[in-house]
């Protein structure tokens, strides 16, 4: 059995490397629109109930349509999540181990320790 590359790390999770990679990287295949739902539904989520932002937001766009935002903001995750699943978005996994790096850029793997590069980025080294 492969040693953890991190001995500080818990034991690799896929359902739990998948959730972080999709609440880590969504914010990259948002349109501006998405992105501005899904930010005001998490500000949302995080007021105090009738706190004075929540107050002024409900008085500029009616209780409807912060419901609403709510409803979106939960179907919009929703989406975004199955698109990873589908495979519409791509999800960087280790070429070693098969695991789920970090980032979609990430060309070292936190689990196993193992490094890949392009030529091109290794011509750039000396």
């Amino acid at each position: 059995m492969a040693q953890n590359y991190h001995e500080d790390v818990e034991q690799y999770d896929e359902q739990k490397a998948f959730d972080a990679h999709v609440e880590r990287n969504r914010w990259h295949f948002l349109t501006r629109l998405e992105a501005d739902t899904l930010l005001v539904a998490t500000k949302r989520e995080r007021l105090i109930p009738d706190s004075e932002w929540e107050q002024s937001m409900r008085s500029l766009v009616g209780n409807e349509a912060m419901s609403n935002s709510m409803n979106g903001a939960a179907r919009l995750i929703a989406e975004i999540e199955q698109r990873f699943r589908d495979g519409t978005y791509p999800i960087n996994r280790c070429p070693s181990c098969n695991r789920i790096v970090r980032t979609p850029q990430a060309r070292q793997c936190f689990w196993c320790g193992h490094e890949w590069r392009t030529p091109s980025m290794e011509s750039g080294h000396q």
